[in-house]
């Protein structure tokens, strides 16, 4: 799997979906932080796409959570909100984002920023299947 989409709303999926996929990339998607959690803890993407406003567990839980797995903390985090707030892009980047998008995505942006993070192999995070990750 490229890229991990954390976000609980299909047409935004469905949108984010269409772009990576015109990449030729692989995209799996979790509907909420907790369910993000579990698939992490199993495999290892290239790249997580990452709603902020999730139920259950938020955004910012799941990047402190990312960032204290040793195996996790080059993986790289792209924080995506539709509601930016002053102050907020910079609150994410603290927390360990590597990028931030606001929504309603550009896709022509959107898969420049993608790219940015799968096209460069000192970037890539891709685990063995024999590295598998558990808490």
């Amino acid at each position: 799997m490229d890229v991990l989409l954390v976000e609980d709303s299909q047409p935004t999926e469905r949108l984010i979906r269409m772009v990576v996929e015109s990449l030729g990339r692989s995209m799996s998607v979790a509907r909420a932080g907790d369910e993000a959690i579990e698939i992490l803890g199993k495999m290892r993407p290239r790249l997580v796409l990452l709603d902020m406003h999730l139920p259950r567990v938020g955004g910012l839980e799941v990047v402190r959570w990312i960032r204290n797995h040793e195996r996790l903390t080059a993986l790289p985090v792209i924080a995506l909100t539709a509601h930016a707030m002053p102050g907020q892009p910079e609150a994410f980047l603290g927390a360990g984002c590597n990028d931030y998008m606001s929504k309603p995505i550009d896709t022509r942006q959107f898969a420049s920023v993608i790219r940015k993070y799968l096209d460069h192999p000192e970037r890539t995070t891709e685990a063995s299947p024999e590295e598998g990750l558990r808490e």
